[in-house]
């Protein structure tokens, strides 16, 4: 399957949010030697993407209820969810 240029850039920004999401809010980042692991296939024309952190004993990732107050640390799941959804995952 070819690729269009947006298709690529919405994987790129959903890689990069939940590698970031994975460094900020697990134990992945607050660890000195924690590890994220970024996988991504292509497989029957299909991308796949798997974001591993090492967890957090205090929290489980959630997405926030929307507010009438931008934030910008505070949209990353909801972009994810609604860029994820628009693909049918």
């Amino acid at each position: 399957m070819d690729w269009t240029s947006k298709e690529l850039h919405i994987v790129l920004l959903l890689v990069s949010e939940l590698a970031a999401n994975a460094t900020q809010h697990s134990e992945s980042g607050r660890n000195p030697n924690g590890q994220v692991r970024v996988e991504v296939t292509i497989e029957d024309g299909v991308i796949n993407v798997d974001v591993v952190d090492e967890g957090s004993a205090t929290s489980t990732p959630h997405v926030r209820a929307r507010t009438d107050v931008p934030s910008p640390d505070r949209c990353g799941l909801q972009l994810v969810d609604q860029l994820a959804d628009g693909w049918g995952h």
